[in-house]
């Protein structure tokens, strides 16, 4: 049985910038919660009880946000770099204590994989360490690799510029043996993808799970943005808090006025209170505690707690950022590559 995670949850989420500026990447609101709970939640459906977070950028916020992890039904330990240690770096640092296979995860990545199946298919194949794979049409700024047709891994290049189309790339989901810490250095950075991977790919002693579930590395904003459009369209088998109201997905305590209209797939969060006439388009998000006046507009908008949006206003593929949890003093960012 598969008793040990550890969650990657250092990375400063440089891509997504401005909106990690003052929030970690795992913290990053999906509908309802952020995406490290939905991985949380997802371990606790394949019946793991206990994990570490290997965490460093804004590791206060993680801690205070997920606490012990009783929220989740889990138990939660917090391993803290001081200073960066790369991918593999911190999941040697993080499992040292740990015994057997331990799973290791992203945290910034959305999935609805079938964690069990996967175990079984890693402990079939004798491998020392297995991958997680799967196909993509772009695999553009991901780590691609090349098997047997068997699973053994051929050839791994971490962000090839000539990858083919529809190739296996690393969803940074790991099955790790005890010998596998051995490979990695007590001190300095090592990573996962530009070191490990492709060593243990010349050796012959990588194996790659591929999987055709559900997975989003939300590292950029456009994925951000169609992870939530995603969760909202239920191609993500993971369980959506809310009241369904038509194509509204709807929280508890909501004033909405008369005249309001839901034009598409779209989320309301706790005590959101919307003006009469609004209309609320696809891939909306509303977070808890946002008020939204009358006659607005919006589509593929994605309002952050408390975030405040005046009567008339048209948001279209944004996201707005009260800063400091106050709406006195707020940024737009477009869901996209520019501000």
């Amino acid at each position: 049985m598969l008793r040990n995670a550890v969650i990657m949850a250092g990375g400063e989420g440089k891509r997504l910038r401005p909106l990690t500026e003052h929030r970690p990447k795992p913290l990053m609101p999906l509908l309802d919660e952020p995406v490290i709970g939905m991985t949380l939640r997802l371990l606790r459906r394949h019946g793991l009880r206990e994990a570490t977070l290997a965490v460093c950028y804004r590791a206060e916020d993680i801690r205070n946000a997920l606490g012990d992890g009783s929220g989740y039904g889990m138990e939660l330990h917090y391993a803290v770099e001081e200073t960066p240690r790369g991918t593999a770096g911190c999941v040697k640092d993080a499992a040292k204590h740990m015994q057997g296979t331990v799973l290791v995860l992203s945290g910034d990545g959305l999935t609805d994989a079938d964690l069990t199946a996967l175990y079984q298919r890693h402990a079939e194949s004798g491998a020392s360490l297995s991958m997680v794979t799967k196909r993509v049409a772009d695999p553009t700024g991901y780590g691609v690799c090349e098997t047997d047709g068997s699973g053994k891994v051929l050839r791994f290049r971490e962000k090839p510029a000539n990858a083919a189309k529809n190739s296996l790339v690393n969803t940074g989901i790991y099955f790790i043996e005890p010998e596998v810490p051995d490979r990695i250095p007590d001190t300095g950075t090592y990573d996962f993808g530009r070191e490990l991977l492709p060593r243990m790919a010349a050796e012959g002693c990588l194996h790659a799970l591929e999987t055709d579930a559900y997975w989003c590395d939300i590292g950029s904003r456009e994925a951000y943005a169609r992870a939530q459009t995603d969760l909202l369209a239920g191609q993500v088998g993971l369980p959506v808090m809310g009241k369904r109201m038509g194509q509204a997905i709807m929280g508890k305590g909501c004033s909405i006025a008369p005249g309001v209209r839901f034009a598409g797939r779209c989320y309301i969060g706790d005590h959101v209170s919307i003006g009469r006439g609004t209309v609320i388009g696809s891939g909306t998000v509303i977070r808890p505690g946002a008020t939204v006046g009358a006659s607005v507009r919006l589509e593929n908008a994605c309002l952050w707690e408390n975030a405040c949006i005046d009567g008339g206003a048209i948001l279209k593929n944004v996201v707005v950022m009260p800063q400091n949890g106050h709406s006195t003093l707020q940024r737009i960012v477009m869901n996209g590559t520019q501000d």
